[in-house]
């Protein structure tokens, strides 16, 4: 085997194309996530203001039987992030000739993930179970014999977590009266002012996950570029702000699993936008990412933000939810999600899918 940059716009197709000789068949497999690669290889420039990448093919017999990219971001200097690796099964240690390019081409770099595609609001893990069913919409899809390509690294798991949603939605009608009493008021996205929402999107991501393992400051700009190719698809419902006293402290964004309007290799295109406008097929839905200023986090803008989401989603008529990823290791949004579902349920329930990303050193 052999390591291939790429450098024209042949090789450039052939990085595209490794995922269709890989999932070839697997009926699992969802490629909605490839738009994000599509960006940050060929698309992003705001994101390459701060980070450089480099995409590179494995070739073997000529073929190109894998792909990754070495990512190097400012805003995350201590790691160097092996990316969107995808490869067939049966190759003879994938990661040591990894490790090799990225020895010539990072030599500053110490360490390194596979698995943290460029930021976490990208795409970030490889799937560990769960692999006989397709992701929700913003969840990886991977092969299940890349864990085996990268055994002996050390493992930062997350999970999320799958709920049914109408005893979930009558635990928050049940809270209505602690909400009203909260001084907490929810609104919607207004699309009107979409670069400007994103904006202070951007602001309260930044604020309310500063600590978080993995995160890396964001810019408006490179948010605007993530939302733009799904503004047909986003509707105000989708991002909700909290705000006290007039105050944005907090958001929740959502969206229905649109994984279920699409097989395979296929894209989200104008024929399922129409399909979930007009008659929506839609079952399921993702709660994506809810963020809460640290000092608003003992409070009841948390439920909130959740309860308005699940009346938004009640009405239009999802019956699943699934939420997540969530760290392991964040063991306070752990603890808060599994209570917060089992109050809901009445049982008790486990983390439905599960997540990898694999540290290591680059010099040993």
């Amino acid at each position: 085997m052999k390591i291939l940059p790429v450098k024209t716009a042949k090789q450039l197709h052939a990085f595209f194309a490794v995922p269709k000789t890989v999932y070839r068949g697997n009926p699992s497999y969802r490629a909605t996530d490839e738009s994000v690669a599509r960006l940050v290889i060929q698309g992003s420039a705001a994101f390459r203001v701060h980070a450089t990448v480099k995409a590179y093919l494995i070739l073997k017999d000529r073929k190109a039987v894998a792909r990754f990219a070495l990512i190097r971001d400012r805003r995350l200097p201590e790691q160097l992030m092996i990316a969107f690796f995808e490869a067939v099964q049966g190759l003879d240690d994938p990661l040591e000739l990894i490790k090799a390019e990225a020895r010539k081409a990072e030599p500053g770099a110490n360490s390194f993930l596979v698995g943290l595609n460029g930021h976490l609001n990208y795409s970030a893990g490889f799937l560990l179970d769960r692999f006989d069913e397709p992701p929700v919409f913003g969840l990886p899809y991977t092969a299940p014999w890349y864990p085996d390509y990268f055994r002996g690294l050390e493992t930062q798991r997350m999970s999320s977590w799958r709920f049914p949603h109408q005893p979930f939605w009558q635990y928050c009608q049940r809270q209505e009266s602690v909400l009203r009493a909260s001084g907490c008021t929810i609104r919607k996205l207004d699309k009107s002012r979409l670069k400007e929402e994103l904006e202070l999107y951007t602001k309260l991501n930044n604020a309310s996950f500063k600590e978080h393992p993995f995160w890396a400051p964001r810019s408006p700009e490179e948010d605007w570029e993530l939302f733009y190719p799904f503004r047909h698809l986003l509707r105000g419902d989708y991002l909700l702000f909290a705000e006290v006293g007039g105050k944005p402290v907090g958001f929740l964004l959502w969206y229905p699993d649109f994984n279920e309007l699409v097989k395979g290799s296929r894209p989200l295109g104008l024929v399922e936008l129409l399909r979930h406008k007009l008659r929506d097929p839609i079952t399921s839905y993702r709660f994506t990412q809810i963020a809460v200023l640290p000092q608003f986090r003992n409070s009841h803008v948390l439920s909130a933000l959740i309860c308005q989401g699940a009346e938004l989603v009640h009405k239009a008529g999802y019956q699943t939810g699934e939420g997540g990823f969530i760290f392991e290791a964040n063991l306070p949004s752990q603890n808060m999600t599994q209570r917060l579902i089992e109050r809901a349920t009445g049982a008790k329930m486990q983390p439905y899918r599960h997540y990898g990303i694999f540290e290591g050193k680059l010099w040993s």
